[in-house]
């Protein structure tokens, strides 16, 4: 990712420098299957994972001004996890699917972060709260086919 305007990129040079020093490769892997209990009848079960997409080192730099906590705000630096599950009735023209997902990932949040002291005081041990994250997602799908 490179920020530019009307094609000059040295414009967003800081930008760009701390783009390129905060961001990485990140990669996904999922597996699932599904089993056929009876024609109409089907079970399924997936796991998938995400790599980070920031760098062990980087921490976000928040306004001032800002009184903002929510999970927008947090760096994506550890592995995401997804773990799923579901059932699903197949009729002759309709169907209904029952599933359930966890996602599961930790987070770094630097509360009250001094953006001037850490520049002045590189040596301080800034202690990050270490947020553990569960998600539980619980999807209904009811289609008709024609």
């Amino acid at each position: 990712m490179k920020l530019r305007d009307n094609g000059h990129s040295n414009v967003f040079s800081f930008q760009n420098n701390k783009i390129h020093n905060s961001l990485k490769n990140a990669f996904t892997f999922r597996v699932g299957g599904e089993f056929k209990v009876i024609d109409e009848v089907a079970v399924r079960a997936g796991y998938a994972v995400e790599t980070a997409t920031c760098d062990k080192n980087g921490v976000l730099q928040l306004p001032d001004n800002t009184t903002r906590t929510d999970a927008e705000f947090f760096l994506n630096k550890y592995l995401t996890s997804y773990y799923s599950a579901g059932i699903g009735y197949r009729a002759k023209y309709w169907f209904l699917d029952f599933a359930y997902q966890l996602k599961q990932y930790k987070q770094d949040f630097y509360a009250y972060d001094d953006i001037m002291a850490m520049n002045f005081a590189p040596d301080t041990n800034y202690i990050p709260a270490k947020v553990k994250n569960f998600m539980n997602s619980f999807i209904v799908s009811f289609g008709i086919r024609f």
